[in-house]
């Protein structure tokens, strides 16, 4: 189940999906899951991600912000 979640928090990211991202923030926050462990197995590696499509020009600042 927190695998699962944690690679759906990483895919709303990565397709800049706020509106999921704030419904699946939500589901770990009441599972009882580790912020910690949720940031860095989620959040960051999502973000890595998008940084690594901004740095290729996959993704541009407008769509970022």
């Amino acid at each position: 189940m927190t695998d699962d979640l944690f690679s759906k928090i990483r895919e709303a990211i990565v397709v800049l999906d706020d509106e999921s991202l704030v419904d699946f923030t939500d589901e770990i926050i009441n599972s009882g899951v580790d912020p910690l462990e949720a940031i860095q197995k989620a959040y960051v590696v999502g973000i890595r991600k998008v940084g690594e499509l901004f740095e290729s020009g996959e993704y541009f600042l407008p769509e970022l912000v």
